[in-house]
Parts: structure tokens; sequence; C-alpha cells
């Protein structure tokens, strides 16, 4: 009989550690469901602050663009925006020439006389700049 009690005292021992066990982790798992929830709402919050200082900038800079006066610590910041687009103007002009002669270039075909007359060849030959020297008749 003493084994028989020992054997449920330890079965009743191991229960209640595998219930208080289970409390625990349902216990950490919700607290890890709230941390994720305000989590959340840590980032919403840090985002509208984020849309904020947007908005704070574009109406500086609509200010500046206007030549109305903004406070002098703004100025060094909306002059180097600037500059930027200025850039960034000049670089879309610099692709713009490149691609325009690459246009032109893709159009040159290949080169050949038909009854003594330049003819560009077939559309099926390769879009490569190929001169040829041809004499013509007079």
């Amino acid at each position: 009989m003493a084994l028989l009690n020992k054997l449920g005292e330890i079965v009743k021992s191991a229960a209640e550690k595998t219930e208080e066990l289970t409390k625990t982790l349902g216990e950490k798992a919700e607290a890890a469901l709230e941390i994720q929830r305000l989590n959340s709402q840590v980032n919403k919050e840090r985002s509208k602050i984020s849309d904020t200082h947007k908005k704070i900038g574009e109406i500086l800079w609509a200010k500046f663009e206007a030549g109305e006066e903004i406070p002098e610590e703004f100025k060094e910041h909306c002059t180097a925006i600037s500059e930027a687009l200025t850039k960034i103007d000049e670089h879309k002009v610099a692709i713009a020439k490149i691609k325009a002669t690459a246009k032109r270039i893709a159009r040159f075909t290949i080169l050949a006389t038909r009854n003594g007359r330049i003819t560009p060849s077939p559309r099926s030959t390769p879009s490569v700049a190929i001169l040829i020297p041809i004499k013509m008749k007079k």
C-alpha cells in the first residue's frame, strides 16, 4: 500500500507541476501578445510623428520656394534640398541625352546597294551601327 500511496503522490505532484507550468506558459503567451499589441501602438504613433514632421517640412519648403521668410536655421537645409534638386534635373537631362543617342544608334541598319542605290537591309538584321563605304556611280 505504501508503494501505491507514494505513486499516487508522485502522479499528483506531476499533475500540479504540469498545471502550474501550463498556467505560467499561458501567462507568458498572454504577456507576449500584450507586448506585441503595445509595440504596434508605439509604431503607429511613431508613424504619425513621422508624417507630421514631413508635413512641417513640406510647409517650410513651400515657403522657401515662394520666397517667403523662414527661420534662419532652416535656410541651410532648404538650400541643400534646392541644390540636390538641381543635380537631379542635371542627371535627368544626361539620362535623356543617353537614351536619345541609344535610340539613334538602334535605328541604324546595315546598308547595302541595290541597283546602284543605298538602301537599308531588311529589318531582320540586328540593330547595329555598321557603316560600309560604298562607291556611287556618277
